[in-house]
């Protein structure tokens, strides 16, 4: 393995212990910030139903959105649909494991159910 790639394991190491940091700094939030101040969203719905959860989080405070504002989203929900990466990732290409990922961030699965 040449020195470069173990600088970039070690480099997107840090960076995911910065996003864990980040979680757990947020789920901390989740006990300290009024409930109306406050929306969580779970990736999957986003991605399946990005008008839905938009309108909730505009329901959630208490806001209405414009049609012309839910016509562009609806567009621009219909072209990222239609897009398909072909980039295919491992956690271990980045020197990490589902193992570190959960022990690290148990707090945060256990509290929205994610599997481990």
């Amino acid at each position: 393995m040449c020195k470069d790639h173990l600088w970039n394991r070690s480099k997107y190491q840090a960076m995911a212990e910065l996003a864990v940091e980040y979680y757990l700094y947020m789920h901390q939030l989740l006990d300290e910030i009024p409930r109306s101040q406050i929306i969580t969203l779970n990736y999957v719905d986003l991605v399946n139903n990005t008008r839905l959860c938009v309108e909730q989080v505009y329901q959630h405070f208490d806001l209405q959105p414009s049609n012309a504002f839910l016509e562009q989203l609806q567009a621009s929900t219909d072209v990222a649909r239609s897009h398909k990466s072909q980039h295919h990732y491992q956690l271990e290409d980045f020197g990490l494991s589902k193992e570190w990922v959960f022990s690290r961030l148990r707090p945060v699965f256990e509290h929205y159910g994610f599997e481990k």
